[in-house]
């Protein structure tokens, strides 16, 4: 590469000369150089100013030091071993920058580092866009409160079942971390319910306080009851004459489809999602809304296999349905095992059964288990 041959020319006489002075002059040149043209630049081309930068950085004094791991941090293909030193330095000046923002950082570095460094290096972390569960799973156990806070905050962080366990053992005496992982939307149901148990009094008010008006006692109903099992956002009242339209549309257009479905419940579009599985099962929105709120996921996957959905694609509505709170992994798998073994004619029985009951009373647990069990 003609515009770094140069500066590595520069920097061996300079290295050879020991000038002081030169190894920081040069590392700016050739940082300005890399900003300017790193869009353009090809892995190869960066790993010249890698291994040049690599050189030079162990000559510099800290206040560069600091600097160029903020001008990096945010750069998609900055130098890879260079972002891997200042993320493992000690000095959380130099590493901050890198471990809030670098996704040059591996998982493995993640890991590494959290593992290693204090809770000042674990606090950067907290903060980046996307955190793997591995990573989350360290950073619970090893960091302090405001590390907690930043992380449930974070809805770039991905938890574990242990992970959140390791959260809830503080909502008893931090009413605000308590608030916060109530919103999270990846929180499963047994584990809200694990909050709300552990939850105060005060937190429990504060939970009401922080809802819509209009969903005061139904959240109330959840916190004295705890057996509720989903949030407001789920069992409001819906209006889906805008979703139809749409829905019809693509229909119309021959774009409804199992992607289109997964797309609707991934982006968690409720209203589109219940009415594009409504039309591609037949099953009326007024049967199927009971069974989308409905925790025990059996009669939705009657409604997914005679739509014939892939598995993927339910997987996706079972996730998303509950406008916060996700299916706890267990429960999933089980869900999984049911689906499979259903058979379409069985599936489609059971949903004519449903229908024949009339528009009026909604589908439990007893009308499904009777219905298939006639089949």
């Amino acid at each position: 590469m003609q515009i770094a041959a140069p500066l590595i020319s520069e920097l061996n006489d300079a290295l050879e000369k020991r000038n002081r002075g030169r190894p920081g002059d040069i590392l700016h040149r050739i940082t300005v150089l890399f900003v300017d043209g790193s869009a353009s630049l090809s892995e190869e081309q960066v790993q010249v100013f890698d291994d040049v930068l690599m050189h030079l950085i162990e000559r510099i004094e800290l206040k560069a030091l600091i600097r160029l791991g903020e001008v990096l941090a945010p750069i998609r293909n900055s130098p890879v071993q260079v972002i891997r030193r200042l993320a493992f330095d000690d000095n959380i000046a130099v590493a901050g920058p890198v471990l809030a923002q670098s996704v040059r950082l591996s998982q493995d570095d993640l890991v590494a580092i959290a593992t290693s460094k204090g809770n000042a290096h674990l606090l950067a972390m907290s903060a980046r866009a996307s955190i793997p569960i591995p990573v989350t799973d360290i950073l619970v156990r090893r960091g302090d409160a405001q590390v907690k806070h930043q992380l449930a905050k974070n809805t770039g962080a991905k938890f574990s079942d242990a992970g959140f366990q390791i959260l809830l053992r503080d909502v008893t005496s931090d009413e605000e971390l308590a608030e916060t992982i109530q919103q999270r939307l990846d929180l499963p149901l047994n584990l809200l319910r694990e909050l709300l148990r552990r939850a105060s009094d005060v937190v429990h008010r504060r939970l009401v306080s922080a809802a819509p008006p209009e969903a005061h006692d139904r959240i109330q109903e959840t916190v004295v009851s705890v057996a509720h099992e989903v949030s407001w956002e789920a069992v409001r009242p819906r209006d889906f004459a805008a979703a139809t339209r749409v829905v019809q549309g693509m229909k119309d257009a021959g774009q409804l489809s199992d992607e289109a479905l997964e797309r609707f419940a991934s982006e968690r579009k409720y209203e589109e999602m219940t009415v594009a599985l409504s039309v591609m099962s037949g099953c009326p929105v007024n049967i199927l809304e009971p069974l989308l709120k409905n925790i025990e996921p059996d009669g939705l996957l009657v409604v997914c296999k005679v739509a014939a959905l892939d598995w993927t694609t339910t997987r996706a509505i079972l996730l998303n349905r509950f406008g916060h709170h996700a299916m706890p992994a267990m429960d999933l798998d089980r869900a999984r095992d049911s689906f499979m073994r259903l058979s379409a004619t069985v599936a489609r029985s059971a949903l004519e059964f449903w229908k024949a009951r009339g528009s009026n009373s909604p589908v439990d647990d007893d009308d499904r288990s009777s219905a298939l069990e006639r089949h």
